[in-house]
């Protein structure tokens, strides 16, 4: 009778398949638990449940390398080297993300309706359409 396989070794013979299966659980499951109605995206543990859904290839592939040792782990994150970032980079990518997130909620704003006036938001009014009938 043989023994049963470690995690280690199964991810090791299976890295493919490992990674691919575990992306789809963490998303899944995640996505699953907003699924029944009682969470909402604007909660916040829906939010957070939404991000880790997104996220799910990442910690996949951080959870794997883990697994996999010290040396894998090194590997994944020598792909990311900070230092080679230039400090205009470093500024330029959070104001510009920031920025296409405040004009993206404003066009949203103006898409709906809401009107912004000395402070106080309201729904704009729209003209009533009557729909005329034949006799």
């Amino acid at each position: 009778m043989s023994s049963p396989a470690r995690p280690y070794s199964v991810v090791q013979r299976h890295q493919l398949a490992s990674y691919f299966g575990l992306t789809s659980a963490i998303s899944w499951a995640s996505w699953l638990g907003l699924m029944p109605g009682s969470l909402h995206i604007q909660t916040t543990t829906g939010a957070v449940l939404n991000v880790v859904a997104i996220a799910g290839r990442s910690i996949a592939a951080l959870l794997l390398a883990t697994v996999s040792g010290r040396v894998e782990l090194r590997c994944l994150l020598a792909g990311f080297p900070l230092s080679r970032l230039s400090v205009r980079w470093m500024v330029v990518a959070p104001v510009l993300a920031v920025s296409v997130t405040v004009f993206g909620a404003l066009t949203w704003l103006v898409a709906i309706g809401v009107v912004v006036r000395s402070g106080r938001a309201r729904l704009a009014s729209r003209p009533r359409v009557e729909v005329a009938t034949a006799r």
